[in-house]
């Protein structure tokens, strides 16, 4: 006898992963870590400094993806993103919800200037030709600005979420 069982899209899994929402904790603590190795190694002074350029970017992807956590996007959602910045920041923009990201046009451009290098992992391996990188002073100033932004209210959202958890289990 053949059981009954919903019919599930081509590719699409039968109910989606979401990821923990005390994870964006853990994420905004490890950007912090990445923006304090990016400062150290900005204070090298070498230009172009792709060490920090890269450190800032992972820190910029690990914040935004936080946010993105917090807003209850799953696993596929993150992976799908990959490690474009400029869409994972887009994508937070266009989320509802308490957790707004203070961005200037300034920064989307900063982060517009990043986010093709980070991608292709151009900050990662030896590259050859011109490249406009944005400068490490810069990113080092919208990273702090946001993690001391988005730190606390992520942090806030997260304990809101985990007693409004507590108070709707049954005793």
């Amino acid at each position: 006898m053949a059981s009954a069982r919903k019919a599930v899209p081509r590719g699409a899994s039968a109910h989606r992963v979401l990821v923990p929402r005390t994870q964006a904790v853990g994420l905004m603590r490890l950007a912090e870590e990445f923006i304090d190795a990016a400062d150290s190694a900005a204070r090298t002074g070498k230009t172009p400094n792709k060490v920090a350029l890269y450190l800032y970017g992972h820190a910029l992807e690990l914040m935004i993806k936080a946010v993105l956590v917090c807003a209850g996007s799953d696993e596929k959602r993150l992976r799908r993103l990959g490690h474009d910045l400029s869409s994972a920041f887009r994508s937070a923009r266009r989320q509802r919800g308490s957790l707004r990201v203070p961005l200037s046009s300034r920064d989307y451009a900063l982060i517009g200037m990043l986010s093709p290098y980070y991608d292709a992992k151009d900050l990662e391996y030896l590259a050859t030709g011109f490249r406009r990188y944005p400068l490490p002073k810069d990113l080092a100033e919208l990273s702090r600005r946001l993690i001391d932004q988005l730190g606390p209210a992520v942090n806030a959202f997260v304990r809101r979420w985990l007693r409004a958890r507590r108070s709707a289990v049954p005793v």
